[in-house]
């Protein structure tokens, strides 16, 4: 499995409550949304952020998995400030040491941050968004770059972020890996709007599905993914260096690595082995009565091998023998035209590619019966 594919399956499971395991004595998910729900009362109250419509209720075909005990299906805009944390222009009297966020400063996938401007060092003639230490920060351009990141300080950003404001009972960090989840970007990628410049609509957000755990399972989810992932990562640089090194690998160290093999220098000489003599001795034996059955014809025998013609001293054990000493038949294949249906496939030249026949693409053929026995390809035939 590649280590993309490995960590897709691994966010997956983390969201499906089998990362870790369940613990009957947390606080339950519902009593969570009480308390956002108290909180936001609140907030409305103190006029902090305004009162919004209900968002639709979840209904069963909404639903894509079961939840363990004590977690809850929520939708997103219902347990977090969903992108209404207030913006900023370049009238606005700001610090220079301001954190500056645009999209370009974090790699996709991995939502590593790249580089941290400030005010001082770029300047901005748009408005931003304003974003607070602990704010989720989702691109929802082209979301399926799949960026985003946990503010670690205040700062601004372009309005193609979306902060991601948590009320309590929210780990921003399992909120960012649940973004980051198969299921929330299947779903982000079904309804993005704009060919050109893909982005997520607010309402489209606002009523994606959260699978929500009690808190302190939230932080044992998070704990084990910074555990997890690094490992993933580091073995996914090792796959790049392995794949870069079989693109760089020369055609002749290749050849030399298969020359060294059939030198009996690649693996270590066992004296207890039987030598290939005796193979020799055993197949001579098998062709023998192959004959008498009738089942292969009688040829005439091949001069014996020459000094001359050995091209290197084998080891103990090893033998020099014709090809044709060691096989039942050596020919060239059928030929006829190809066909769309029928009852044999006719393998072309076209059809092996990197030492391995491509199926999907062979052809039919007409043959008769009576050279069916002769070119029929049987288990461990070897094509040339």
């Amino acid at each position: 499995m590649k280590a993309q594919d490995l960590k897709k399956s691994i966010l997956q499971y983390a969201m499906e409550g089998k990362l870790v395991a369940q613990d009957p004595t947390d606080e339950p998910a519902s009593e969570l949304l009480k308390h956002i729900k108290a909180e936001k009362e609140r907030l409305i109250k103190e006029g902090k952020i305004k009162k919004e419509k209900p968002l639709p209720p979840i209904t069963k075909d909404e639903i894509p998995y079961e939840l363990p005990q004590g977690w809850e299906w929520v939708r997103l805009g219902d347990v977090v400030n969903y992108g209404s944390t207030g913006t900023v222009d370049n009238n606005n009297k700001l610090d220079e040491n301001t954190w500056i966020l645009d999209l370009e400063d974090i790699e996709k996938e991995s939502s590593r941050l790249l580089v941290k401007n400030t005010i001082k060092h770029k300047s901005f003639n748009s408005s931003k968004k304003i974003f607070k230490k602990g704010d989720v920060l989702y691109g929802k351009l082209r979301p399926y770059l799949d960026k985003v990141i946990v503010a670690e300080e205040d700062g601004i950003c372009t309005t193609e972020i979306l902060p991601l404001r948590i009320y309590y009972g929210i780990d921003s960090y399992y909120l960012k890996w649940f973004l980051k989840s198969p299921m929330f970007i299947q779903y982000v990628n079904q309804l993005t709007y704009g060919v050109k410049m893909p982005r997520l609509g607010t309402e489209d957000g606002k009523n994606a599905l959260l699978a929500l755990p009690p808190l302190a399972e939230q932080k044992r989810i998070v704990e084990k993914l910074d555990e997890i992932l690094p490992l993933v990562e580091e073995y996914g640089r090792n796959e790049e260096i392995l794949s870069e090194m079989n693109k760089k690998l020369p055609k002749q160290i290749r050849q030399s690595i298969l020359q060294y093999a059939v030198q009996g220098k690649l693996v270590e000489q066992n004296p207890q082995d039987e030598p290939a003599s005796e193979l020799l001795k055993r197949i001579k034996a098998e062709k023998e009565q192959l004959i008498k059955d009738g089942k292969i014809k009688k040829e005439k025998p091949l001069p014996p091998i020459t000094q001359d013609e050995i091209p290197y001293d084998l080891p103990q054990g090893w033998q020099w023998c014709y090809l044709n000493n060691i096989t039942t038949q050596i020919h060239y294949g059928y030929t006829a035209s190809a066909i769309q249906s029928g009852d044999v496939k006719l393998v072309r030249i076209t059809d092996i590619q990197d030492n391995q026949i491509k199926c999907d693409n062979v052809p039919y053929c007409d043959i008769s019966e009576g050279n069916k026995n002769k070119y029929l390809l049987q288990n461990n035939d070897i094509l040339i």
